[in-house]
């Protein structure tokens, strides 16, 4: 799995999932958001709108607040063992949205953001 790589869990959500940070760059430490609908009660520091990526519908926003950390070795043993459905991979321009997004974010913890800072994909 590679950083701006999307994926869809099979067992828990039907949400669109997006590998933030670069699993080259610290395999122990990956960075998951998903993308959800837009609503008064979410945040909206990122908008993705119809045409950024094939799976999005409607306007949705990045929810920063249910970010997930994992390992790449459990990412891709979930890949492997089917737990969820790979997607395209988001543009660079709508990746680095997602990050800008991620660096204005109130409700990513600091210890998330710390992760994109010290792989210098975002600014604090």
């Amino acid at each position: 799995m590679k950083h701006g790589d999307t994926f869809i869990r099979k067992d828990r959500d039907k949400h669109l999932w997006i590998v933030l940070s670069d699993p080259l760059l610290d395999p122990d430490k990956v960075l998951l958001v998903n993308v959800t609908t837009i609503n008064g009660t979410k945040e909206t520091a990122c908008v993705l709108d119809v045409g950024d990526h094939p799976w999005i519908a409607y306007t949705s926003c990045v929810h920063y607040l249910k970010s997930e950390v994992t390992s790449h070795d459990l990412l891709c043993a979930a890949k492997d063992g089917g737990a969820f459905l790979l997607q395209e991979p988001l543009a660079p321009s709508v990746l680095r949205r997602v990050l800008d997004g991620a660096a204005e974010s109130i409700y990513l913890s600091l210890d998330r953001a710390d992760i994109l800072i010290n792989q210098g994909l975002i600014d604090c």
